[in-house]
């Protein structure tokens, strides 16, 4: 009888202990800033402003187009929703001060983690935007220098896609960061 009591009790200690341990949040960095908010319009407007970017300067060819934080944070939300396997929700991204910021939630089975990156955006040689992490914390943990380079690829490859405009032949030639806002200039050359 006392035996089965302590299996009763440890079965109920177990059970107590798996239903509280559903999801464990491992912490990090949140942001120190106001929520920006997430919309299907802000994500959408984002190609209506590349796509209707107009010539400046007609003589030189010139193009400039710029996008606002909430613009970038929905934009990315909507590709986070699209790439479920990728398990990173919650992206708030703001842009001050030539850096972009980053801060999402990462998912694993039971437990959830804040990641943290702090990006810089510049023109390559090649006329290429280039994104490089400055840093970048997982949950309170920095992470490992080969993670860094692999983001940063990554990044490189989304950022370009989803913020050139459809034109063909346009060539970046600066990226400009502060007050929320992002601005690209460059000309056409074809």
């Amino acid at each position: 009888m006392k035996n089965r009591k302590n299996i009763l009790l440890i079965l109920f200690l177990m059970i107590t202990l798996i239903s509280t341990a559903c999801k464990i949040s491992l912490g990090g960095n949140e942001p120190t800033a106001e929520p920006i908010p997430v919309s299907a319009e802000a994500a959408e407007s984002v190609q209506t402003i590349i796509d209707s970017a107009i010539i400046t300067d007609e003589q030189t060819k010139s193009i400039a187009f710029t996008v606002t934080q909430e613009q970038v944070t929905s934009l990315a939300a909507q590709e986070l929703a699209n790439r479920p396997e990728a398990n990173i929700s919650n992206p708030q991204i703001y842009l001050q001060d030539g850096k972009i910021d980053v801060y999402a939630v990462y998912t694993q089975q039971y437990f959830d983690l804040n990641i943290h990156l702090v990006l810089t955006a510049e023109i390559d040689a090649n006329n290429q935007l280039a994104v490089k992490i400055e840093t970048a914390d997982l949950g309170n943990v920095p992470a490992p220098e080969s993670m860094l380079a692999a983001i940063s690829s990554l990044l490189d490859d989304t950022i370009t896609k989803s913020l050139l405009p459809a034109t063909t032949g346009f060539r970046m030639e600066s990226i400009y960061i502060a007050d929320g806002m992002a601005t690209i200039s460059g000309t056409v050359t074809q």
